[in-house]
């Protein structure tokens, strides 16, 4: 057994919420038919919306982290979101507005789902990929490699290790967003390919660019036998 000095109280803030992947899972239809309803409503005032209403939609995000690196043990990993944009099939990037930085744990995400947010007005069209921007990841964990590991000694906890990063990570995901049907993201990110231990052994490297950090489906997800309906 081993703790972390300073670490009896610790928390930390996120836009929107943690939900279980089982239950996030169960309550998707229901976010994605009132958002929906929503965009069906937001047309003129003096008419009935039927289609193609202001050539606007809405669309849902979550996010998910998998994948642990082999080391070091960690027991959080706390980055901070700084923005996020959706790709349009022509290349342009169409940046979502977040309410504030949102802190996020991604060792939560490991079986948590945090809901980020619905987010209006997008316009309506064909969308290629996401792209999200972080910082200022601090991580908690156990060293259990044989080297002294940003100043920690092996075999002992190592609390609130801040680290010198940031950047931004693109997963590609065809999508579409419609005033019609209301669409939903999940965004995944591979914490193995994420985080590295440098080649002196002594330090750990986050790398937000790295290939396959960050990955994207639709939702609901193929075979999770949930309509979006």
């Amino acid at each position: 057994m081993f703790s972390f000095p300073g670490m009896t109280n610790a928390g930390y803030a996120v836009m929107g919420c943690h939900m279980n992947r089982s239950k996030a899972l169960s309550l998707l239809p229901v976010l994605l038919l009132a958002a929906l309803s929503l965009t069906a409503c937001s047309g003129p005032k003096t008419g009935l919306c039927i289609s193609n209403c202001g050539g606007t939609g809405t669309l849902s995000l979550t996010m998910v982290a998998d994948t642990l690196p082999a080391n070091p043990s960690l027991v959080t990993f706390k980055v901070t979101i700084t923005g996020i944009a959706l790709v349009t099939s022509g290349g342009t990037q169409q940046a979502l507005s977040l309410n504030g930085s949102p802190v996020v744990d991604l060792m939560r995400l490991q079986s948590d789902t945090l809901f980020l947010g619905t987010f209006g007005n997008i316009p309506a069209g064909q969308y290629t990929g996401v792209i999200v921007s972080f910082s200022n990841p601090v991580l908690t964990f156990f060293n259990d490699t044989a080297n002294t590991l940003q100043g920690c000694p092996p075999s002992n906890g190592c609390p609130q290790v801040s680290l010198a990063a940031f950047g931004t990570s693109q997963a590609n995901v065809t999508f579409s967003v419609s005033s019609t049907a209301a669409a939903g993201i999940g965004i995944d990110l591979n914490l193995s390919n994420l985080l590295s231990i440098s080649s002196s052994g002594t330090s750990l490297v986050v790398n937000f660019a790295s290939t396959n950090v960050l990955s994207a489906f639709t939702l609901p997800r193929a075979g999770s036998n949930l309509s979006s309906g």
